[in-house]
């Protein structure tokens, strides 16, 4: 019996190393995520917070993977030097996502053109990973505007079929002086790669991104899958 045990728990123990996740999205028509954010962005005069909503309903699918989800962000809370409005949130648009979850913007007008720190909260590899093991980022993703990913991510766990992932990423396009650097944390379904839950530090974000507000110190957002 001793030795049985043994064996099982020695065979648990081998599981757990081998264990990898595949952050690759499968995407399905129809299928509707729905997050809750919370923003907080600390400049060199004053501080805003943002509450809200986020939408993301899968319209179409291509062959490679990719795919166009209607996007909205709605019943939003903005706070800043203590008084709090109320907004209605974005107009709804369809943006196309590769299986990594990162958007491809073509065809979208500067003005309507999401932050950049917004479309890289949290980078997935195209890559499978092992827990314990960092991955190199340097990718390219071609939209309208070429922006290019580096840096490293790390499977820190899976448990109780969730994969624990760390990133450590820059993101730098040809406009910008210098690349928006993001430290990031998120859990994801082990199963289906869905984000459950993200947690995510920005730094160094150009002024040109945030028009109309002070120099930006820093950015740090959490996302929570509402349902």
């Amino acid at each position: 019996m001793l030795m049985l045990l043994t064996s099982a728990i020695c065979g648990v123990l081998l599981f757990g190393k081998q264990a990898s996740f595949t952050p690759a999205r499968i995407y399905v028509i129809g299928e509707r995520d729905i997050y809750a954010m919370s923003l907080r962005m600390d400049t060199s005069e004053y501080s805003v917070s943002i509450l809200g909503k986020l939408s993301y309903e899968v319209k179409k699918l291509y062959e490679n993977g990719d795919a166009d989800l209607e996007t909205k962000a709605y019943d939003m809370t903005i706070n800043v030097l203590g008084q709090e409005m109320k907004q209605p949130g974005g107009d709804i648009r369809v943006i196309r996502y590769n299986k990594f979850g990162a958007p491809i913007e073509k065809g979208i007008p500067k003005d309507r053109r999401q932050p950049i720190f917004m479309n890289f909260l949290i980078y997935r590899p195209s890559a499978e990973m092992k827990v314990g093991d960092k991955v190199k980022i340097d990718e390219t993703i071609q939209g309208d505007v070429k922006t290019t990913v580096k840096g490293s991510a790390k499977l820190e766990s899976i448990q109780d079929g969730i994969a624990k992932v760390s990133a450590s990423i820059s993101v730098m396009e040809p406009n910008l002086k210098k690349p928006t650097r993001i430290e990031s944390v998120g859990y994801f379904d082990a199963k289906t790669s869905k984000l459950n839950r993200s947690e995510s530090k920005l730094e160094d974000v150009e002024p040109g991104e945030m028009p109309g507000m002070p120099p930006v110190k820093s950015i740090t957002v959490v996302i929570e899958r509402d349902r």
